[in-house]
């Protein structure tokens, strides 16, 4: 999420006879009313207080508001009007959405209006469960200090962000998680020397995984059921030291432009059909050579990253790889090229530089990737509207804004005045690509409503927007949608939307978004019962959507 400090410009009205401090109580009670407050309690699932809980809620455009509960379980936050979805986290416990009872999504959005105290917003968090046990070396010695990982199976539980090591016993203990089966795996760091421009450098290695109860690949490992609220215990095994004959990613780590070998490159691979944050790495050696063992079959997104490289040096990093992995290896190999650059300037339509220019956030896309240039980052743009990229490989890229609170939408992005919000800027290796424009609308318009299912006026129902044009593009993965969840009261607005014809439906679970293939047949099936609307800019329109009940398997 995005925090961004709002600068508000503050009229100083002189009225004789009026005190400073009178002036101060009046500002107190004009921002009190402006404001509104949520609260209510956090306990355990056996109704017990649950002190020092963080109580969280996100805003619809962008930025959070957190609060922590006392000793008795309260919690109070005051925000901004608005739409927010609330969790509540502590340590071992299940994090939990704020969700009604009749709402069919994961959460419930809650809409609190200017002097509104909403109350009795209440979270029931579950102990998470644990698994635990000892890990032994090769030689049969505790293993100390090495990381262990739980790799869910089903793919909608969510992987845990905590790092958990091995003890001075080998002993390990994972806790807060939803119940469920696993793969528990372990991997001992090792360590190096590498040379690097006359330096030597001591540089990790990552050692050989092994899975539980003992073995070189989870297509070999034992599953391990974990319960809410219990131990699995007695999960002990040892480490196989030998290279599996598996899956396996190598290649070799090089410079463009002379050929030459880059020692101590990282290079990780992230598999794409798990939750963020599992993956394996490797760093490059004296050759610029590495290799990743023991990887399980599937798709993996590979990126190569040196923390030794600086500005100076002219470099920019590979672009991520999509790899699939099969039993036999695959040779991914990785050249740093000379950098290029992208730099222009925002501006609304109107020819104005936006006054909020600098709450404003970039990003890059390369080609038809679905995520952002790696180890770019997001770039805020400067007071007068400029703003520049560096240390970017030749491609072709799509500028994309994360526009937060403001009331703009991008309406194109020119190069010699060519709109090339479709193909794209190109870039060629160490070169720059500048003269770029980003023209912004605060012309869009809005769509706002109801969901009305059976049983009346439906929260927690997903609203969707298609461009009309969905059904004529030629390729899928241009099909671009938004969308939001309905509040406690059914309501849904969209707002800042691009003016044109669009697709509009509801429904009570999340459609398959994540292939646009799929996305497409899903429209296709339920074609019939799609609205369509023409919006106009500055438009607000008003709509009461029946929802779509469909089998999301």
């Amino acid at each position: 999420m995005n925090r961004r400090m709002r600068w508000m410009g503050l009229g100083l009205i002189l009225v004789s006879g009026l005190s400073v401090e009178g002036i101060h109580l009046a500002r107190t009670q004009d921002d009190e009313a402006s404001q509104a407050q949520i609260s209510g309690r956090v306990v355990t699932a056996d109704g017990k207080p649950l002190p020092r809980t963080m109580v969280v809620a996100s805003g619809s455009g962008g930025g959070e508001v957190m609060a922590l509960t006392d000793g008795q379980g309260h919690y109070t936050l005051r925000l901004a009007p608005g739409t927010y979805i609330l969790r509540a986290e502590h340590p071992g416990y299940l994090t939990t959405s704020y969700k009604l009872e009749n709402s069919p999504s994961e959460a419930t959005p809650l809409t609190v209006r200017a002097g509104q105290h909403l109350s009795g917003i209440a979270f029931r968090l579950p102990k998470g469960g644990v698994i635990t046990g000892r890990i032994r070396d090769e030689y049969g010695h505790p293993l100390i200090g090495a990381m262990v990982t739980v790799i869910p199976k089903e793919k909608q539980i969510p992987s845990t962000w905590l790092p958990f090591y091995t003890d001075d016993r080998g002993v390990y203990r994972i806790y807060g998680l939803p119940s469920g089966t696993y793969y528990v795996s372990v991997r001992a760091r090792e360590w190096r020397l590498a040379s690097f421009r006359g330096r030597s450098m001591r540089v990790p290695r990552e050692g050989l995984i092994t899975y539980y109860p003992g073995v070189a690949s989870r297509e070999e490992a034992e599953e391990v059921a974990v319960t809410e609220g219990l131990e699995t215990t007695g999960i002990d095994f040892a480490l196989k030291a030998e290279p599996s004959s598996g899956a396996k990613l190598f290649g070799r780590v090089s410079r463009a432009d002379t050929g030459e070998p880059m020692p101590g490159v990282t290079v990780i691979a992230y598999e794409m059909e798990r939750p963020v944050g599992v993956f394996l790495q490797a760093v490059s050696d004296q050759e610029g050579r590495y290799e990743i063992n023991r990887l399980s079959s599937g798709k993996y997104m590979v990126r190569a990253l040196s923390v030794m490289l600086k500005p100076e040096d002219g470099l920019a990093a590979p672009l991520r790889r999509e790899v699939t992995v099969g039993r036999e290896p695959v040779e991914v190999n990785f050249e740093f090229e000379p950098a290029g650059a992208i730099s222009g300037r925002i501006v609304l339509d109107s020819g104005r530089i936006p006054e909020d220019v600098v709450n404003l956030a970039l990003y890059l896309r390369a080609g038809e990737h679905r995520y952002p240039v790696s180890g770019l980052g997001r770039v805020t743009p400067h007071r007068d509207g400029s703003f520049r990229f560096d240390g970017i490989p030749g491609g072709v890229y799509h500028v994309h804004f994360d526009l937060g609170p403001t009331p703009y939408y991008l309406k194109s992005i020119l190069l010699d005045d060519v709109d090339v919000s479709e193909e794209g800027i190109p870039v060629e290796s160490g070169r720059e690509t500048a003269g770029v424009v980003a023209i912004l609308s605060d012309a869009g318009a809005t769509l706002r409503g109801r969901v009305i299912g059976g049983k009346g006026p439906m929260p927690g129902a997903v609203v969707s927007l298609v461009a009309a044009e969905v059904f004529t593009v030629q390729e899928p993965r241009r099909v671009t949608h938004s969308g939001v969840v309905s509040d406690q009261h059914g309501r849904f607005e969209i707002k800042r939307i691009r003016p044109g014809r669009y697709i509009v439906f509801a429904t009570s679970t999340q459609p398959a978004r994540s292939e646009p293939e799929a996305f497409l047949e899903f429209l296709n099936r339920y074609r019939s019962q799609l609205q369509t609307v023409e919006l106009r800019p500055n438009e607000i329109k008003e709509l009461t959507l029946k929802p779509i009940v469909f089998d999301p398997h």
